[in-house]
């Protein structure tokens, strides 16, 4: 049977060093307890949470626990549900004769290894992943899966742990730089803020820009990865006064990130185009609401024509399931 290519133990450049985990030890005992009981784990949640970076988290601490190691695939460039096991073929370093099928070809390949495969970023490519994992899992009973998506696959014998924004300071009391720290936004902003800036320091004069900026960003990785890079060259008070124009101001220019993590826009619009016509369009009409709000509400304000009585349902439950609505 041919021999695979580099597994995540081996290739440690998958996860840079310096990306340190903030306020996820829920998520990461969940998924490892899971993993004891089922064979398909999926972190779900939306664009720029950080699935990515606890994926990887994972495979870390789950790598001695697979006798033929952990594999990571990104599926984030794919552009059909077809390609997906082509994918993965590729990805792994699989070979075998151009008259077997990727599908077949990575059957006989996990049907007697104990590994975990990590498929990256499926939202875009459900269908083919679906088909794919049920394909592998049928084929081995060692094989285990953690996928990461914006929904779940819908396979039989799922779980789904769910990856939420990182907690916030709260809004209603001063803190302390100390006691800010606590909160794990404020604890990676001044992680990453110092890796690009190593004169930066949150001080108790500062601490209350910084639990301001911790809100704005809403408690998203993504967001504050973004908005560290722009403290190499603007103070946090600075930030904050341009912050009302954050589509346009938080961007990355990193070749190695991928498209859809450059931007918020971009993460947006990636996010908008996996939504369906009616998803899309009480996202637009929510659109007006700025905090939480409850079912009657949002049929009191989005139920207009064309969005009435089970369409508004069906479309609020796709935009949940696709961790848009939280």
């Amino acid at each position: 049977m041919p021999e695979m290519g580099r597994q995540v133990s081996r290739a440690r450049a998958l996860t840079p060093p310096a990306a340190e985990l903030f306020g996820r030890q829920r998520e990461l005992a969940s998924a490892r307890e899971l993993f004891t009981a089922t064979r398909l784990v999926t972190l779900t949640g939306p664009g720029g949470v950080g699935k990515t970076a606890l994926s990887e988290a994972l495979s870390a601490k789950l790598d001695r626990a697979f006798r033929d190691g952990v594999w990571f695939v990104e599926l984030g460039a794919q552009r059909s549900s077809d390609t997906v096991a082509e994918a993965v073929v590729t990805q792994i370093g699989l070979s075998a004769p151009a008259s077997v099928d990727a599908e077949e070809q990575l059957r006989r390949h996990v049907a007697d290894r104990s590994m975990l495969l990590i498929l990256d970023n499926c939202e875009h490519v459900l269908p083919g992943c679906r088909r794919l994992v049920s394909a592998l899992l049928a084929a081995s009973t060692e094989l285990r899966v953690l996928a990461t998506s914006r929904e779940p696959l819908g396979i039989r014998g799922e779980r789904v742990v769910a990856v939420r924004p990182l907690e916030i300071p709260p809004n209603h009391r001063v803190l302390t730089a100390d006691e800010l720290c606590e909160y794990p936004a404020a604890a990676m902003l001044k992680a990453r803020a110092k890796a690009v800036n190593d004169q930066f320091e949150i001080t108790d004069r500062t601490a209350a820009e910084i639990a301001q900026l911790c809100t704005y960003l809403d408690g998203m990785p993504l967001a504050i990865e973004l908005a560290a890079m722009r403290l190499r060259s603007l103070s946090v008070h600075e930030l904050l006064t341009h912050i009302d124009d954050r589509f346009a101001l938080l961007t990355s220019g990193d070749p190695t990130v991928a498209p859809h993590h450059r931007s918020l826009d971009a993460l947006v619009r990636w996010s908008y185009d996996l939504c369906s016509s009616t998803e899309q369009l009480l996202w637009e009409r929510m659109a007006v609401f700025s905090g939480s709000v409850d079912l009657p509400t949002i049929r009191a304000v989005c139920g207009l024509p064309p969005l009435q009585g089970t369409k508004l349902l069906d479309a609020l439950d796709g935009l949940v399931s696709k961790s848009i609505v939280l």
